[in-house]
């Protein structure tokens, strides 16, 4: 797949969010995706963004707490997605926008890409399945560095990972 780095994206005494970047890339996947719909004709989408800044400016000032998240991926990583509380919208032919994330712990948090769901599961859709691959895999990576005894609180800032 390539390797990425960390940026910092918002650092607080409660948490530190890193956004994931590719190497060689200008912009952050966090930057591409808020690029992508911030300016969207769609008042359903805009109302989603929102609500996903307004959960990040939460965790900024309370930590990344598990109630803010929706698990994601499988049992044995730690891929989770913001919003947690969405609208079912298929109906009305509207998904909903899905920010996939690494909620390592209430003081670390991963910040990679996201998109419209509009499918019943990411699975169903190559773009959202590719995103939560990324993670897994970045998040196989950061996992095996723990192992060995990784701070990755101190040291994220300095990784780069061959994914």
């Amino acid at each position: 797949m390539g390797k990425v780095e960390f940026e910092p994206y918002i650092l607080t005494d409660e948490v530190d969010i890193y956004a994931i970047k590719s190497v060689g890339e200008k912009e952050t996947e966090i930057s591409k995706f808020y690029n992508k719909f911030i300016n969207s004709s769609d008042n359903y989408l805009r109302d989603d963004l929102a609500r996903i800044i307004r959960i990040l400016e939460k965790i900024s000032n309370n930590g990344a707490k598990e109630s803010y998240f929706r698990i994601e991926g499988n049992f044995s990583d730690r891929v989770c997605a913001l919003p947690l509380l969405t609208i079912r919208r298929n109906i009305n032919k509207h998904g909903t926008l899905r920010l996939y994330c690494l909620r390592i712990s209430n003081q670390l948090l991963i910040l990679g890409s996201g998109d419209l769901k509009s499918s019943r599961t990411y699975e169903e859709d190559s773009n959202l399945n590719q995103m939560v691959d990324m993670l897994q895999s970045v998040d196989r990576s950061l996992m095996n560095l723990e192992a060995n005894g990784t701070d990755l609180r101190k040291e994220i800032v300095n990784l780069v990972l061959d994914i």
